[in-house]
């Protein structure tokens, strides 16, 4: 679910156990897993600050960096099928 939040421009509440710190969406907000208080006002300061509607700024910027995330990750796989395969020809 976080990866789906950051790949439409949504802001993100975690709590700060590792997996999520991994993860590190952009404008993310931590709070301590063993803290209600922490999540309480995590949660208040990203309603205060969400306007009402859809982000449609959040979404096109996130859309952008998903599109360029493929493009990476596909680069990377092409380079490294081509290695395997130079490699298998020797």
């Amino acid at each position: 679910m976080v990866e789906d939040a950051r790949a439409l421009g949504k802001t993100v509440i975690l709590s700060d156990i590792p997996v999520h710190r991994e993860q590190d969406p952009p404008g993310a907000h931590y709070f301590d897993a063993q803290s209600s208080g922490e999540m309480a006002d995590a949660l208040a300061l990203v309603m205060d600050a969400a306007g009402p509607g859809p982000d449609l700024r959040a979404e096109a910027i996130a859309d952008r960096m998903s599109q360029e995330e493929i493009r990476r990750f596909a680069e990377t796989f092409q380079r490294i099928a081509e290695e395997c395969f130079e490699t298998q020809r020797v």
